[in-house]
């Protein structure tokens, strides 16, 4: 119709808009606004393009923006498990896992795991890159990505 014809290339800007301001939001932990944009419904979001925002809060380590981003349909991929496996992220990947129990680690990044926790042998920071060392371990994949 035309009212619909009228206000398309509108709708597109303002998708464009959305989409940018919830990647920033991710990536910067803004988890109200980011809430917010995505409760709020201001376009129809692609869940694809929630991709790039969950990658970002996975690596960040921001537990809630990863949370926010699945209920509103973000699927965990193995490139967010292995973000948040390289980062020291311990609790996203949990919740990563949880959402999708087949998320796999490659082994490259299992071993950079591995070799930071033998690195901090000793530390305080040991127990948790254990932690992580182990998830890693139970969730390595075969094949390289």
């Amino acid at each position: 119709n035309e009212l619909t014809a009228r206000f398309a290339p509108k709708q597109e800007a303002l998708y464009g808009k959305v989409s940018a301001m919830i990647k920033q939001a991710a990536l910067h932990g803004k988890v109200e606004n980011l809430r917010y944009l995505l409760d709020e419904g201001f376009c129809k979001l692609n869940v694809e393009h929630l991709k790039q925002p969950l990658l970002d809060a996975a690596k960040k380590g921001n537990n809630e923006a990863v949370l926010i981003l699945i209920q509103h349909g973000a699927k965990a991929e193995n490139i967010h498990f292995n973000a948040a496996a390289e980062h020291g992220h311990l609790a996203v990947m949990i919740e990563l896992k949880k959402t999708n129990p087949s998320l796999l680690v490659d082994r490259q990044i299992a071993k950079v795991v591995a070799d930071k926790r033998e690195a901090l042998v000793g530390t305080s920071q040991f127990d948790h890159w254990a932690e992580i060392a182990d998830l890693c371990a139970t969730s390595t994949s075969k094949h390289r990505f």
